[in-house]
């Protein structure tokens, strides 16, 4: 975890090699999900006054997580997610993560996977047996509605500081929208975001995101007070935008 150790805000501009590499994560090693964490915790919190301890709490807090996503060969996931990373030198400058999740209109709500599979896992115990070899939207229509289906959601889109306002958003979001394509077969994209994070909604929307809804939903953030465990705490009632792209 030497890697956790060290993370330092990058102020200053980076001279990226162009070009720069673009590489979809199927099942990330240690290694990259310790570059993509580090990735992650410079680009979302580099500007909040932490100290060394608390970044060290939060990048195990956020490596932990993305191991318990993300981690191994996927084998024994009822649904499917990526990470895309842009390396820079074989430093991890920018990613995303992009995975399969519960879309609801009726109820208005996108499940990310792990909600979405204990879901699924939860209702297929009242459908027979022949019924849950159906293909995966027509079993979502039968345990979840005509309004429910499985969806790519990406989240986690992050760039360190130094590696912004070069396009590199628009690439990983790019990255992902193929990837929903050409390799899982969907033709849209969807994701919720903070009405708030203003730099994110403009970035979404300047790809051809479209507004879904406006909701209130729990988010977590920073809170360098805590002096023991990760340094974050839960709000509520957090106003969110759900948003669509074709692709």
């Amino acid at each position: 975890m030497a890697l956790l150790l060290a993370l330092l805000p990058f102020a200053r501009p980076l001279q990226l090699t162009p070009p720069l590499q673009v590489s979809v994560l199927e099942a990330p090693t240690p290694q990259e999900l310790e570059a993509c964490t580090s990735c992650m915790v410079d680009g979302f919190w580099a500007s909040k006054r932490l100290d060394a301890a608390q970044r060290e709490r939060l990048a195990a807090t956020q490596y932990a997580d993305l191991e318990q996503r993300f981690g191994g060969d996927g084998s024994g996931r009822v649904l499917k997610g990526s990470l895309v990373a842009a390396a820079d030198g074989g430093r991890v400058v920018g990613m995303a993560s992009l995975e399969l999740g519960l879309f609801d209109g009726a109820a208005l709500s996108l499940l990310p996977r792990d909600e979405a599979a204990e879901k699924i896992v939860e209702k297929i115990q009242d459908v027979p047996a022949a019924a849950r070899r159906k293909p995966l939207p027509e079993l979502c229509v039968d345990l979840f509605g005509e309004y429910a289906r499985v969806a790519p959601l990406l989240a986690n889109v992050a760039v360190v500081p130094g590696a912004r306002r070069k396009g590199l958003g628009r690439r990983l979001v790019a990255a992902c929208a193929d990837l929903a394509r050409d390799g899982w077969g969907y033709d849209d994209v969807l994701l919720e975001v903070e009405c708030d994070n203003r730099p994110a909604v403009a970035l979404y929307e300047r790809v051809g995101f479209q507004e879904l809804w406006r909701a209130p939903r729990a988010a977590l953030e920073v809170d360098p007070r805590r002096e023991s465990g990760p340094p974050l705490k839960r709000r509520d009632n957090v106003d969110h935008v759900a948003m669509r792209l074709p692709v």
